[in-house]
């Protein structure tokens, strides 16, 4: 159903593949002008942006610009054989470039590869000396356009020099021209194109999204203007210059969740923290909105430590679809939560220990989640503002009562010395006593004070920490993250100490990686949820299937070859193993190795009998790996 929301937006139900959304069907909000659409690979973008256009069509069939023009992502095909071997492995084909056919000059429209913007340009001499104008000023070149004996031949011209054919043309030249040609046509009442961005560089990304803008508008109400709807995987194609240009962004998850859309004069949108922060986004923030996971963190050396520490552990951040995006000052927290958790995404924080003895703020944000609920009614609180309230209260009267008795011990912690003597307050003894706890036990400060007091408050701390961490919310119990650092080094700035405390990374274990960023670990693998690579499991299946197959027919004296043939028959994937009979008169006996070169195994060859358990053997051969 297509509903008109008012003279500037129209509301459509998409009919998309039955697998995508659980089956939902997707509403989309077109407001006029640019509405963009931003994801992952395979959250269903292109299923949407097809499915637009047949809605569109209709929408605007007694518009004078009634046509809907769909550019697809492999639009260039088309000229791909004559600057690759991409039809043929021995050679490109040299003859002149061309595209299309005079008998689909009158439908070009219908094409999804930029030929139908080729034809209409041959068609056209003034949309040819609009797009024309433009190459000529910022490339120096322009394009000829001749029909042939194959079709509509394209030849460049630079603007000193001997023409060319566009076999030897950039890729991103060749894309640039019809696209702008797609873009200026005021034939198009709606302009669909999916990753306007392919072999364009960043300049000329940003360029022709503002083309895009300058053309965008209601083809029923404004003459020469059109819908543009695109999708993208580049931050340079996000038109976001204030809070009000988010309904114009649709937010593509996963396949499973259909996409997110904030309603048109939401009043989310006159939120000044919201406004203030969308005016100062970063590219890495921009990043995050093509992620399906945000782990915000405290600053640039957090960042460094924290994906740095994610590659050496190998747990590709990226291939799990979480982007790490660092905030400025904890104020920031709260607001930059707000903004992904508008656009459907799961927000994760790593935030300094002061961020929890200094203020409730991210306790407050993270205690309306569900996981944070059910951790607290599990330890007897309502809520876990509640559970951090009575922490905290019994913590500071703790620290009030034995401040004496352990000032000396706990006051080597940065947090105590880069205060002057002036400003070490209540609260910033509560941050140095709290970071000492966490990161050196309770034991030797209950010594100094002739009780079990420090003991029994970090157990309940440890509580606390786990319930926020189920929320979503991971703390740097030791305080700051250089306060994780294996070295020191005072005299450079903490970003260079950062990327040298993360080169060290190199040389280290995994184990006392994990040991020593046990914190930092943690927050990664909840805000990157990835299943390990196990080619073994996929191993074990071919073998076991295999071995017990082959142990049915065998004899004695039946040939090696024999055994590998019916096996491979099977199943092709089997060949990676090689069969050899030894039996012996007394035992059917098969020796296993294995061919290939990206499956080589210390365990292999092995052998194994008739008489022993297939599939413990087989365990044991290729363990589960961890």
């Amino acid at each position: 159903m297509n509903e008109i929301v008012d003279s500037l937006a129209i509301n459509i139900e998409v009919q998309t593949e039955s697998y995508l959304f659980n089956g939902h069907k997707p509403s989309v909000t077109i407001a006029s002008g640019l509405t963009v659409l931003v994801g992952p690979n395979g959250a269903g973008k292109t299923q949407v942006l097809r499915g637009l256009r047949s809605e569109l069509s209709n929408h605007l069939s007694n518009c004078t610009a009634s046509k809907v023009r769909y550019l697809s992502a492999g639009r260039a095909s088309p000229l791909e054989r004559f600057r690759a071997k991409s039809d043929n492995p021995h050679n490109t084909d040299n003859s002149p470039t061309y595209v299309g056919n005079a008998a689909y000059g009158s439908i070009w429209y219908d094409f999804e590869s930029l030929t139908g913007d080729y034809l209409v340009l041959e068609q056209r001499a003034d949309l040819r000396l609009k797009v024309q104008a433009r190459l000529q000023a910022f490339l120096s070149r322009s394009i000829q356009l001749t029909w042939g004996q194959n079709g509509l031949e394209i030849r460049i011209v630079p603007n000193s020099g001997a023409t060319y054919l566009a076999n030897n043309e950039a890729s991103g030249i060749l894309q640039l021209a019809p696209l702008l040609a797609a873009i200026y046509n005021e034939e198009v009442g709606a302009l669909l194109i999916d990753e306007p961005e392919i072999s364009l560089h960043p300049q000329y990304q940003a360029f022709v999204m503002q083309e895009l803008q300058s053309v965008a508008g209601n083809p029923l109400t404004e003459p020469g203007k059109k819908l543009v709807i695109i999708a993208t995987h580049s931050p340079n194609m996000l038109a976001l210059r204030s809070a009000s240009d988010l309904p114009s962004m649709v937010f593509f998850n996963d396949q499973n969740t259909p996409p997110i859309q904030i309603v048109i004069g939401s009043g989310v949108l006159n939120n000044v923290k919201l406004k203030a922060l969308i005016s100062r986004l970063t590219a890495t923030h921009r990043l995050a909105f093509f992620a399906r996971n945000v782990l915000l963190v405290e600053g640039p050396s957090d960042e460094i430590i924290t994906s740095q520490l994610a590659r050496a552990l190998q747990h590709p951040l990226l291939a799990a679809n979480t982007q790490i995006v660092p905030v400025i000052g904890k104020p920031e927290f709260v607001d930059a939560i707000n903004l992904f958790e508008l656009m459907g995404k799961r927000v994760f924080v790593l935030a300094d220990l002061d961020a929890l003895t200094d203020s409730n703020v991210l306790v407050n944000k993270f205690s309306t989640r569900p996981e944070a609920k059910d951790a607290a009614l599990a330890v007897g609180h309502n809520t876990l503002v509640e559970l951090d309230y009575a922490i905290r209260s019994k913590f500071s009267g703790i620290v009030q009562s034995h401040w004496n008795a352990i000032q000396t011990r706990v006051s080597s912690h940065p947090y105590w010395v880069q205060f002057g003597k002036g400003e070490r307050t209540d609260q910033v003894r509560r941050r140095v006593t709290l970071a000492f706890l966490m990161s050196n036990g309770g034991e030797e400060l209950d010594a100094l004070i002739g009780s079990s007091d420090f003991v029994a408050i970090k157990k309940r701390f440890a509580v606390l920490f786990e319930a926020l961490e189920d929320a979503g919310c991971f703390i740097l119990q030791k305080g700051t993250v250089e306060d994780y650092y294996r070295s020191t080094n005072k005299n450079i700035s903490k970003i260079e100490a950062a990327a040298l405390e993360a080169e060290s990374f190199e040389d280290a274990s995994f184990c006392k990686l994990k040991t020593n960023y046990s914190d930092i670990v943690r927050a990664i693998k909840a805000a990157a949820p990835i299943q390990p690579v196990d080619e073994n499991l996929f191993l074990r299946e071919r073998l076991g299937g295999v071995l017990g197959a082959i142990f049915q027919f065998m004899e004695t004296g039946t040939p090696s070859s024999e055994l590998n043939s019916r096996a491979r028959s099977s199943h092709a994937e089997v060949s990676i193993f090689n069969l050899e009979n030894c039996s012996s008169l007394d035992e059917l006996r098969v020796r296993v190795s294995i061919n290939s070169p990206l499956f080589q195994r210390d365990t292999f060859p092995f052998e194994v009998s008739i008489n022993e358990n297939l599939t413990k053997v087989i365990r044991a051969k290729l363990p589960a790996l961890s």
